[in-house]
């Protein structure tokens, strides 16, 4: 898969490790985060951006929330035209929400993950 998608290039020489902290949930009580590898350089997220990341979690579930909400909320025949992927015609059966609640769990928990990462990449300094 590495190899097919060209992500094993695209990381060559990358510090993977600081990669997947910028993933990692915000701390709790809003502590600052070490995001480098101990006895490297220290690379760390302050507290108030912690804090702050905290809040923009919380704001993506309200996000997905509503989503959901209007998800059932919303007609069949709406549902058709969402689903479909061909201009002018509805899809056959209708948009529907992962039926188990740990689905849509790990979804938005990847979406948080992508927004955390998106969020302390870019307050991280041009030089790292």
């Amino acid at each position: 898969w590495m190899r097919r998608t060209g992500w094993a290039d695209t990381f060559a020489g990358a510090d993977r490790y600081l990669l997947r902290r910028l993933t990692d949930p915000p701390t709790p009580h809003g502590y600052s985060l070490l995001l480098s590898r101990p006895g490297t350089d220290e690379i760390c997220s302050s507290a108030e951006d912690e804090q702050a990341l905290a809040v923009i979690g919380r704001a993506v579930d309200c996000f997905f929330d509503r989503c959901e909400d209007t998800a059932r909320n919303t007609g069949h025949s709406a549902r058709c035209w969402l689903r479909s992927q061909v201009s002018g015609r509805p899809y056959k059966a209708p948009f529907e929400l992962p039926a188990r609640e740990s689905t849509r769990r790990r979804y938005r928990g990847l979406w948080k993950r992508l927004v955390y990462f998106l969020a302390r990449l870019y307050r991280l300094d041009s030089g790292v």
